[in-house]
């Protein structure tokens, strides 16, 4: 749609976009997840204990974790620790 267009332009521009969200569960519900984790491959995420929990795990996996990255995620310290 127009946000993959409007991606695209903006990439060959050498442009820089950033989404935030407190939780992923805010893009991955969303019409324009498909866009966002297609186009958007720098992530800065931060602890979340609750990452190894089934239904957050599913959305981690839906955004490109892997186990381990998820673990990681679910052990770090919040307000300390943060993971790319």
């Amino acid at each position: 749609g127009q946000l993959r267009e409007w991606l695209k332009t903006l990439r060959k521009k050498n442009a820089s976009v950033v989404f935030a969200t407190q939780s992923l569960s805010d893009i991955d519900g969303s019409a324009i997840a498909p866009a966002i984790i297609e186009s958007c491959q720098t992530r800065l995420l931060l602890p979340n204990e609750r990452a190894i929990e089934p239904q957050i795990t599913a959305i981690y996996r839906r955004f490109g974790l892997n186990d381990r990255q998820i673990e990681i995620l679910a052990r770090a310290m919040p307000k300390r620790d943060y993971y790319c």
